[in-house]
């Protein structure tokens, strides 16, 4: 798998980074923030999604699907994105701030598809 580029935001103490990489026509895309782990993934297929859901006891199904969202018609192929953001004692408002970061970085993303 290529890697195509990796970029990162910051807010405060919230540092996201989006992690892109292609495989032929498909992509995969990786968006991580804080303690690491995976919380959610989907996918998309034809610029359209197609499914996501939260592991089991995660909360990140949002940034997947904002990031799907934003990078889903750019690309050709199949489209996979996981996430796993965890900050302790994360605010309504750092929440926010995590989902308008998250899909600026994948705005950055579908531009260089």
């Amino acid at each position: 798998m290529e890697k195509i580029k990796e970029i990162s935001a910051s807010s405060g103490r919230l540092n996201i980074t989006l992690s892109l990489s292609r495989e032929g026509s498909d992509c995969f895309v990786l968006v991580t923030g804080g303690l690491a782990h995976l919380g959610a993934a989907g996918y998309a297929c034809g610029g359209k999604k197609i499914f996501s859901a939260n592991f089991p006891g995660h909360r990140d199904q949002s940034v997947v699907d904002a990031v799907i969202e934003e990078i889903a018609p750019a690309v050709r192929g199949n489209l996979v994105v996981t996430a796993g953001i965890h900050y302790n004692r994360i605010t309504q408002d750092e929440i926010g701030r995590v989902l308008e970061m998250s899909r600026r970085l994948a705005g950055m993303a579908g531009a260089l598809l």
